[in-house]
Protein backbone atom coordinates (compact mmCIF):
# COMPACT_ATOMS: atom_id res chain seq x y z
CA UNK A 1 0.00 0.00 0.00
CA UNK A 2 1.08 3.06 -0.82
CA UNK A 3 1.21 6.10 1.48
CA UNK A 4 -0.39 9.72 1.67
CA UNK A 5 2.62 11.66 1.15
CA UNK A 6 3.33 14.97 3.09
CA UNK A 7 0.48 17.37 3.30
CA UNK A 8 1.04 20.55 1.26
CA UNK A 9 0.43 24.14 3.07
CA UNK A 10 -2.09 24.95 0.71
CA UNK A 11 -4.48 22.37 2.63
CA UNK A 12 -4.27 25.09 5.65
CA UNK A 13 -7.72 27.03 4.83
CA UNK A 14 -9.31 23.12 3.93
CA UNK A 15 -8.44 21.82 7.23
CA UNK A 16 -8.44 24.78 9.30
CA UNK A 17 -12.53 25.22 7.87
CA UNK A 18 -12.95 22.58 9.87
CA UNK A 19 -12.20 24.11 12.97
CA UNK A 20 -15.30 25.97 14.62
CA UNK A 21 -12.77 29.07 15.77
CA UNK A 22 -11.93 29.80 11.87
CA UNK A 23 -14.78 32.90 12.23
CA UNK A 24 -13.89 35.42 12.91
CA UNK A 25 -10.93 34.58 14.17
CA UNK A 26 -9.44 33.21 11.06
CA UNK A 27 -6.39 35.00 11.29
CA UNK A 28 -5.37 33.16 14.43
CA UNK A 29 -6.50 30.08 12.98
CA UNK A 30 -5.04 29.76 9.82
CA UNK A 31 -0.88 30.36 11.22
CA UNK A 32 -1.95 27.68 13.91
CA UNK A 33 -3.06 25.02 10.80
CA UNK A 34 0.01 25.80 9.21
CA UNK A 35 1.97 25.28 12.03
CA UNK A 36 0.61 21.83 12.62
CA UNK A 37 1.28 20.69 8.76
CA UNK A 38 4.42 21.57 9.23
CA UNK A 39 5.25 19.59 12.45
CA UNK A 40 3.09 16.64 10.58
CA UNK A 41 5.45 17.03 7.28
CA UNK A 42 8.36 16.53 9.95
CA UNK A 43 7.14 14.21 11.48
CA UNK A 44 5.97 12.15 8.29
CA UNK A 45 7.72 13.65 5.38
CA UNK A 46 6.20 10.57 3.04
CA UNK A 47 3.01 10.57 4.32
CA UNK A 48 1.34 7.61 5.82
CA UNK A 49 0.06 4.25 4.78
CA UNK A 50 -3.72 4.25 4.50
CA UNK A 51 -5.16 2.23 8.02
CA UNK A 52 -2.80 4.25 9.94
CA UNK A 53 -4.11 5.10 14.00
CA UNK A 54 -2.69 7.85 15.88
CA UNK A 55 -3.08 8.38 19.56
CA UNK A 56 -2.60 11.94 20.22
CA UNK A 57 -2.22 12.78 23.97
CA UNK A 58 -3.21 16.23 25.23
CA UNK A 59 -5.02 17.19 22.41
CA UNK A 60 -6.59 20.23 23.43
CA UNK A 61 -9.67 21.83 21.11
CA UNK A 62 -7.83 19.89 18.38
CA UNK A 63 -6.15 22.11 15.94
CA UNK A 64 -3.30 19.27 15.76
CA UNK A 65 -6.16 16.14 15.70
CA UNK A 66 -7.92 17.69 12.58
CA UNK A 67 -4.36 17.74 10.38
CA UNK A 68 -3.41 14.78 11.79
CA UNK A 69 -7.40 13.68 10.73
CA UNK A 70 -6.93 14.61 6.90
CA UNK A 71 -3.23 13.01 7.43
CA UNK A 72 -4.60 9.51 8.19
CA UNK A 73 -7.15 9.77 5.70
CA UNK A 74 -10.44 8.10 5.50
CA UNK A 75 -9.04 4.86 6.15
CA UNK A 76 -7.08 6.11 9.40
CA UNK A 77 -8.32 7.12 12.68
CA UNK A 78 -7.26 9.33 15.77
CA UNK A 79 -7.88 8.53 19.37
CA UNK A 80 -7.06 12.32 20.50
CA UNK A 81 -7.17 12.44 24.62
CA UNK A 82 -7.11 15.75 26.81
CA UNK A 83 -7.27 16.08 30.79
CA UNK A 84 -9.02 19.13 30.50
CA UNK A 85 -12.95 20.12 31.73
CA UNK A 86 -15.30 20.30 28.32
CA UNK A 87 -15.97 23.68 29.57
CA UNK A 88 -12.61 24.91 29.99
CA UNK A 89 -11.08 27.32 27.32
CA UNK A 90 -12.28 30.62 25.90
CA UNK A 91 -13.88 32.11 23.89
CA UNK A 92 -14.84 28.67 22.49
CA UNK A 93 -14.20 25.99 25.09
CA UNK A 94 -13.15 22.55 24.46
CA UNK A 95 -15.93 20.63 24.78
CA UNK A 96 -17.78 22.77 21.42
CA UNK A 97 -14.28 22.75 19.83
CA UNK A 98 -14.41 18.97 19.34
CA UNK A 99 -17.97 18.33 19.26
CA UNK A 100 -17.57 20.97 16.01
CA UNK A 101 -14.90 18.74 14.50
CA UNK A 102 -16.58 15.71 15.41
CA UNK A 103 -19.75 17.18 13.25
CA UNK A 104 -17.41 17.89 9.86
CA UNK A 105 -15.79 16.30 7.57
CA UNK A 106 -12.82 14.21 9.84
CA UNK A 107 -15.82 13.51 12.51
CA UNK A 108 -15.72 10.05 11.89
CA UNK A 109 -11.96 9.93 12.17
CA UNK A 110 -11.77 10.72 15.20
CA UNK A 111 -11.96 9.47 18.92
CA UNK A 112 -12.43 11.94 22.24
CA UNK A 113 -11.03 11.03 25.36
CA UNK A 114 -11.27 13.10 28.73
CA UNK A 115 -8.53 11.58 30.64
CA UNK A 116 -5.48 12.01 32.33
CA UNK A 117 -2.81 11.45 30.01
CA UNK A 118 -1.13 8.98 31.94
CA UNK A 119 -4.39 7.12 32.54
CA UNK A 120 -4.98 6.40 28.73
CA UNK A 121 -4.89 2.85 28.70
CA UNK A 122 -7.68 2.40 31.52
CA UNK A 123 -9.87 5.59 29.28
CA UNK A 124 -9.23 3.33 26.47
CA UNK A 125 -10.24 0.42 28.13
CA UNK A 126 -13.53 2.03 29.38
CA UNK A 127 -14.20 2.77 25.70
CA UNK A 128 -14.02 -0.62 24.34
CA UNK A 129 -16.39 -1.87 27.28
CA UNK A 130 -18.48 1.00 25.98
CA UNK A 131 -18.68 -0.86 22.73
CA UNK A 132 -16.39 1.03 20.88
CA UNK A 133 -14.11 -1.27 19.36
CA UNK A 134 -11.47 1.09 17.27
CA UNK A 135 -9.75 0.66 20.47
CA UNK A 136 -8.81 -3.00 20.60
CA UNK A 137 -5.87 -4.08 21.16
CA UNK A 138 -4.38 -0.21 22.22
CA UNK A 139 -1.56 -0.53 19.46
CA UNK A 140 -0.84 2.44 17.41
CA UNK A 141 1.02 3.49 14.78
CA UNK A 142 2.43 6.49 16.26
CA UNK A 143 1.60 8.49 19.14
CA UNK A 144 2.30 12.73 18.95
CA UNK A 145 2.34 15.02 21.71
CA UNK A 146 2.00 18.36 20.20
CA UNK A 147 2.50 21.12 22.38
CA UNK A 148 1.36 19.41 25.54
CA UNK A 149 3.83 18.54 27.72
CA UNK A 150 4.27 21.91 29.52
CA UNK A 151 0.42 21.73 30.54
CA UNK A 152 2.04 18.54 32.70
CA UNK A 153 2.98 18.75 36.00
CA UNK A 154 6.97 17.97 36.00
CA UNK A 155 9.06 14.99 34.77
CA UNK A 156 7.58 12.50 36.75
CA UNK A 157 4.29 12.56 34.64
CA UNK A 158 6.33 12.26 31.08
CA UNK A 159 8.20 9.75 32.64
CA UNK A 160 5.19 7.67 33.22
CA UNK A 161 4.00 8.23 29.68
CA UNK A 162 6.96 7.31 28.15
CA UNK A 163 7.36 4.31 29.96
CA UNK A 164 3.21 3.51 29.41
CA UNK A 165 3.60 3.61 25.47
CA UNK A 166 6.65 1.14 25.76
CA UNK A 167 4.96 -2.05 23.49
CA UNK A 168 2.05 0.27 22.36
CA UNK A 169 3.48 1.80 19.64
CA UNK A 170 6.47 1.91 17.69
CA UNK A 171 7.15 5.99 17.36
CA UNK A 172 6.45 8.89 19.75
CA UNK A 173 6.39 11.97 18.23
CA UNK A 174 6.77 15.13 20.00
CA UNK A 175 6.39 18.99 19.68
CA UNK A 176 7.23 21.48 22.33
CA UNK A 177 8.25 24.84 22.22
CA UNK A 178 12.59 24.96 22.64
CA UNK A 179 13.28 27.93 25.23
CA UNK A 180 15.53 28.97 22.34
CA UNK A 181 14.86 32.50 20.18
CA UNK A 182 16.36 32.73 16.33
CA UNK A 183 15.85 36.36 16.11
CA UNK A 184 15.36 38.89 19.17
CA UNK A 185 11.42 39.43 18.50
CA UNK A 186 11.46 36.13 19.82
CA UNK A 187 12.89 36.78 23.31
CA UNK A 188 9.83 38.43 25.42
CA UNK A 189 8.16 34.96 24.63
CA UNK A 190 11.21 33.10 26.51
CA UNK A 191 11.39 35.35 28.82
CA UNK A 192 7.27 35.02 29.32
CA UNK A 193 7.15 31.37 29.39
CA UNK A 194 9.86 31.55 32.07
CA UNK A 195 8.28 33.69 34.19
CA UNK A 196 5.00 32.31 34.30
CA UNK A 197 6.74 29.20 34.60
CA UNK A 198 8.54 30.78 38.03
CA UNK A 199 5.17 31.39 39.31
CA UNK A 200 3.24 28.46 38.46
CA UNK A 201 6.01 26.70 40.54
CA UNK A 202 4.64 27.89 43.44
CA UNK A 203 1.15 27.55 43.27
CA UNK A 204 -1.32 24.47 42.92
CA UNK A 205 -4.50 24.07 41.19
CA UNK A 206 -3.70 26.15 38.73
CA UNK A 207 -5.37 25.92 34.63
CA UNK A 208 -2.60 28.07 33.55
CA UNK A 209 -1.32 26.93 30.22
CA UNK A 210 2.49 26.42 31.57
CA UNK A 211 2.93 24.06 34.26
CA UNK A 212 6.62 22.66 33.67
CA UNK A 213 8.44 24.29 30.55
CA UNK A 214 10.80 21.55 30.07
CA UNK A 215 13.80 21.95 27.51
CA UNK A 216 14.50 19.82 24.94
CA UNK A 217 17.15 18.10 26.80
CA UNK A 218 14.92 17.56 29.46
CA UNK A 219 12.79 15.86 27.59
CA UNK A 220 15.26 13.23 25.95
CA UNK A 221 16.35 12.66 29.34
CA UNK A 222 13.03 11.18 30.68
CA UNK A 223 12.36 9.56 27.28
CA UNK A 224 15.57 7.67 27.33
CA UNK A 225 15.09 6.90 30.82
CA UNK A 226 12.38 4.95 29.66
CA UNK A 227 13.90 3.17 27.05
CA UNK A 228 13.11 5.79 23.95
CA UNK A 229 15.95 7.32 21.82
CA UNK A 230 15.84 9.76 19.37
CA UNK A 231 15.63 9.14 15.82
CA UNK A 232 15.36 12.62 14.77
CA UNK A 233 15.05 15.90 15.87
CA UNK A 234 15.28 19.57 14.54
CA UNK A 235 14.32 23.21 15.14
CA UNK A 236 11.16 25.30 13.13
CA UNK A 237 10.51 28.89 13.63
CA UNK A 238 6.57 29.24 13.34
CA UNK A 239 5.26 31.69 11.36
CA UNK A 240 4.81 35.37 11.99
CA UNK A 241 1.04 35.18 12.91
CA UNK A 242 1.06 32.21 15.69
CA UNK A 243 -0.01 34.67 18.45
CA UNK A 244 1.40 31.83 21.33
CA UNK A 245 4.12 34.14 22.34
CA UNK A 246 1.65 37.60 22.53
CA UNK A 247 -0.99 35.29 24.55
CA UNK A 248 1.71 34.06 27.01
CA UNK A 249 3.56 37.82 27.07
CA UNK A 250 -0.48 39.34 27.75
CA UNK A 251 -0.91 36.83 31.03
CA UNK A 252 2.51 37.83 32.82
CA UNK A 253 2.00 42.01 31.90
CA UNK A 254 -1.48 41.87 33.08
CA UNK A 255 -1.77 43.99 36.56
CA UNK A 256 -2.97 40.73 38.26
CA UNK A 257 0.07 39.21 37.71
CA UNK A 258 1.72 40.83 40.62
CA UNK A 259 -0.86 40.06 42.90
CA UNK A 260 -0.82 36.52 42.07
CA UNK A 261 3.10 36.80 42.91
CA UNK A 262 2.41 38.52 46.61
CA UNK A 263 -0.26 35.93 47.63
CA UNK A 264 1.13 32.79 46.13
CA UNK A 265 4.65 33.50 46.52
CA UNK A 266 5.92 32.93 49.97
CA UNK A 267 9.31 33.17 50.20
CA UNK A 268 10.80 36.55 49.17
CA UNK A 269 13.86 35.64 47.61
CA UNK A 270 11.88 33.33 44.95
CA UNK A 271 9.16 36.59 44.51
CA UNK A 272 11.90 38.46 43.83
CA UNK A 273 13.21 36.14 40.71
CA UNK A 274 9.93 35.80 39.79
CA UNK A 275 9.69 39.71 39.28
CA UNK A 276 13.17 39.77 38.08
CA UNK A 277 12.26 37.28 35.23
CA UNK A 278 9.03 40.02 34.18
CA UNK A 279 11.65 42.59 34.43
CA UNK A 280 13.90 40.55 32.00
CA UNK A 281 10.57 40.44 30.07
CA UNK A 282 10.00 43.74 29.52
CA UNK A 283 13.28 44.50 28.38
CA UNK A 284 13.14 41.90 25.75
CA UNK A 285 9.73 43.58 24.71
CA UNK A 286 11.44 47.48 24.71
CA UNK A 287 14.51 45.82 22.37
CA UNK A 288 11.99 44.24 19.75
CA UNK A 289 10.65 47.42 19.15
CA UNK A 290 8.73 47.76 16.08
CA UNK A 291 8.77 44.06 15.41
CA UNK A 292 6.98 43.48 18.13
CA UNK A 293 6.63 39.34 19.43
CA UNK A 294 7.07 36.14 17.83
CA UNK A 295 6.02 32.65 19.24
CA UNK A 296 9.59 31.25 20.52
CA UNK A 297 11.31 28.23 18.12
CA UNK A 298 10.14 24.99 18.52
CA UNK A 299 11.42 22.00 19.05
CA UNK A 300 10.29 18.73 17.05
CA UNK A 301 11.67 15.17 17.88
CA UNK A 302 10.95 11.96 16.48
CA UNK A 303 11.45 8.78 19.64
CA UNK A 304 11.95 5.18 18.74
Amino acid sequence: MSSSGPLSPSLAPQIASACIHTSPLSDVQAPQTLHRIALLNTWFPSGVRPGTRILELGCGQGDTTAALAHLVGPTGHVTALDPAPLDYGAPVTLGEAQSHLSKGVYGDRITWVQAEVVEWPEALEGLKKGGKGEEEGFVFDAVVLAHSIWYMAGRDVLGKIFEGLRGKTGRVCVAEWSLQASVPSQFPHVFAALTRAALEAQRTGSEENIQSPLAPVAIKEVAEASGWRVGSESVITPGEGMMDGEWELGTVRAEGFFGDVERDVGDGRVREVVLSLRTAMMGALRAAGKEGVRSMDVWVADFA
